[in-house]
C-alpha cells in the first residue's frame, strides 16, 4: 500500500516517523511530533512482523523449564511504501542483523541460555476497535474488552539460531534482566525487551553500586542495541512500538524507534523464575 506522503526511502537510522490511519474520529495529538507523518486507508490492510526470539533455559537433573521470550516489531519499507508481502531476502536480511546483535551481547550472556530461534509471526490491528471511541469499550461479539491485536496464528518462519551463552562465570537469577527502551517521540508510548540470562559479571560489586549493571555492561549494550536499530534500517526495516490508544480512546499507529537507552538497575521479569524448585527444607529448630 502506498504511503501519504512516502516515508523516505531509504528510511535513515532513528529517522522520526509514524504510520497512522486516516478514518481517526478525533485530532490526532501526535503530529507535532513527528517529521513526517503517512496515512494509509484502512487499519485492516496494515500488517507488520512480529519477531519472538525463543531461549532455552538449562535446568537441574529432575525438573523441566520453560523458554524465556524476546519480541521486536518490524516494517519493512519498499521503495516509499510500507511493504507487507515479506521475501525470503527480506528475512534473511533482518535475521543477520539479529545474528550480529545477539552475537555482541554473548559475552554477558551465561551458557545456561541458548537462543534456539527466531519465530517470524504476522501481526495485526484488530480490525473491529472502534476507532475513537473509549478504550474501555466492550466488544459485543464477545461480551469482553477488545482484543488490541489479531490472532497471529503459527508462525510464518521459523529460523533456527542456535546460539549459547557464552560466559560460564557465575549466573544472576533467571528472574533478573537488563532493560533496553525502544523510545519514541512520544514519551508515553515506548517499547521495551529485557534480555535474559545474563552472567555475574555484569553486576557491580562495589558497595555504592551494589545491585546495580555495570556501567561498561550498560555502555555496550545500549550502542549494541542502536547499531541493531541502524542496521536494519539500512535494508529499509524500521524497528516499531505499536501502540492502540491515546488519551483513553482507541488510536492505532506504528511509532518509529528514534533512539535506545538502557539504564543500570535490573528489572525483576516474574514469569521467568524457575517453574520447579529442586530442594524445598522445612526448618527445624536448632539445639
Amino acid at each position: 500500500m502506498s504511503l501519504q506522503p512516502a516515508a523516505p526511502s531509504p528510511v535513515p537510522a532513528f529517522s522520526k516517523g509514524l504510520v497512522h490511519w486516516a478514518e481517526d474520529t478525533f485530532v490526532d495529538p501526535f503530529t507535532e511530533f513527528y517529521d513526517w507523518i503517512s496515512a494509509t486507508v484502512t487499519k485492516e490492510d496494515t500488517e507488520w512482523r512480529r519477531a519472538v526470539f525463543v531461549f532455552t533455559r538449562a535446568t537441574p537433573t529432575g525438573t523441566v523449564e520453560d523458554t524465556a521470550q524476546v519480541t521486536l516489531n518490524i516494517t519493512n519499507i519498499t521503495g516509499g511504501d510500507l511493504d507487507t508481502t515479506w521475501t525470503t531476502t527480506d528475512y534473511t536480511d533482518c535475521e543477520a542483523a539479529f545474528l550480529e546483535f545477539w552475537t555482541a551481547l554473548n559475552t554477558i550472556t551465561h551458557v545456561s541460555h541458548t537462543l534456539k530461534e527466531v519465530r517470524w509471526y504476522i501481526a495485526k490491528f484488530n480490525s473491529a476497535l472502534p476507532i475513537g471511541l473509549s478504550a474501555t469499550s466492550i466488544d459485543p461479539a464477545t461480551g469482553k474488552p477488545y482484543a488490541r491485536f489479531e490472532n497471529t496464528g503459527p508462525p510464518a518462519r521459523v529460523h533456527p539460531m542456535n546460539l549459547p551463552g557464552g560466559s560460564a562465570a557465575t549466573p544472576i537469577p533467571f528472574q533478573s534482566a537488563m532493560s533496553v527502551t525502544w523510545k519514541t517521540a512520544v514519551p508515553k508510548h515506548w517499547g521495551r525487551i529485557y534480555l535474559p540470562g545474563l552472567q555475574g559479571g555484569v553486576m557491580d560489586t562495589a558497595v555504592a553500586g551494589a545491585g546495580r549493571f555495570v556501567s561498561t555492561a550498560v555502555a555496550a549494550t545500549s550502542n549494541f542495541a542502536a547499531e541493531l536499530v541502524d542496521d536494519l534500517a539500512q535494508k529499509q526495516f524500521q524497528l516499531v512500538v505499536p501502540t492502540t490508544q491515546v488519551d483513553g480512546k482507541f488510536h492505532v499507529a506504528l511509532q518509529t524507534v528514534v533512539s535506545v537507552q538502557v539504564d543500570d538497575i535490573p528489572d525483576v521479569i516474574r514469569r521467568r523464575r524457575p517453574k520447579q524448585a529442586k530442594q524445598r527444607a522445612i526448618g527445624v529448630p536448632l539445639p
